[in-house]
């Protein structure tokens, strides 16, 4: 486990595209399901929303664990606190 926290942490940046594009083409694999993609106008109407959700969310969860997984709970309060001190300066927060 520590090898890969030091490899995630060395190459964060490469970490971080490969894991967002593993679970964001991932998503999109798993919403299409064995079937491949759709074939007529009312199968991709019905599947488009959950395929853009899984792209959509790729880079937010990825974000989110690699913090977790390479700073633990203090780079999330770290991370809130920037989130919170930037709210604040740009008058989002009353």
């Amino acid at each position: 486990m520590k090898a890969a926290r030091s490899f995630a942490a060395e190459h964060a940046g490469a970490t971080f595209f490969v894991l967002v594009f593993a679970i964001s083409w991932g998503g999109v694999a798993f919403t299409v399901g064995a079937h491949g993609f759709p074939s007529t106008p009312a199968e991709l109407e019905r599947l488009l929303p959950f395929a853009i959700a899984a792209m959509l969310a790729g880079p937010s969860v990825v974000a989110v664990l690699l913090t977790v997984f390479i700073d633990g709970r203090a780079g999330l309060r770290a991370c809130g606190a920037r989130l919170v001190t930037r709210a604040i300066l740009l008058g989002g927060v009353k």
